[in-house]
């Protein structure tokens, strides 16, 4: 039972952990935004988010790609949609004031979710089961490998994100 009160605290401690760097991250991203160093992109990251997973929904149940060939290509159809607003809507803003970059960072926005809204509709989707769930039995509790996995990706990517702000030029910038 102990065990299983341990697991479940693990688990529960790396989603803090990876939300608690989330919020240092964002909170440091947006110090640059006050500073003007950022032009409006922040605005619609979330929506570039959106439209790499739709694309890996997409891929995962009509181009029946596997779960790692359907995440490497939402990751790169999100870059792609990333390179082409910047290349559309900023480039041509470079030289403006930045209320003009601020404008059109709320319009692309606005843009991506209601075009995403009216072409796909507004109901929720669950994405596709594609890691098949084996559960441990350890001691008087049970873990499941998505729970290790999640363990896992949260303790690399907290381990990197550590690396980047204290040991790069670009993190002692931020810091």
């Amino acid at each position: 039972m102990r065990l299983l009160e341990l697991q479940k605290g693990v688990t529960s401690l790396a989603d803090h952990d990876a939300t608690n760097y989330q919020w240092t991250f964002t909170r440091q991203y947006l110090c640059l935004a006050c500073t003007g160093l950022h032009h409006g992109l922040w605005d619609h990251q979330v929506d570039i988010y959106m439209l790499g997973a739709f694309w890996g929904y997409y891929a995962i149940n009509y181009l029946h790609f596997g779960f790692v060939t359907a995440l490497l290509s939402a990751m790169l159809m999100a870059s792609l949609s990333g390179v082409l607003i910047e290349y559309l809507a900023y480039r041509p803003l470079r030289n403006s004031p930045r209320i003009a970059a601020l404008i059109t960072a709320i319009g692309v926005s606005f843009f991506l979710e209601n075009g995403m809204s009216f072409l796909f509709g507004a109901n929720a989707r669950n994405f596709p089961q594609v890691i098949a769930t084996k559960t441990y039995h350890l001691g008087g509790g049970d873990i499941s490998n998505v729970q290790l996995l999640i363990l896992f990706t949260s303790l690399v990517l907290m381990i990197l994100l550590q690396f980047i702000i204290k040991k790069t030029t670009m993190g002692k910038a931020m810091r």
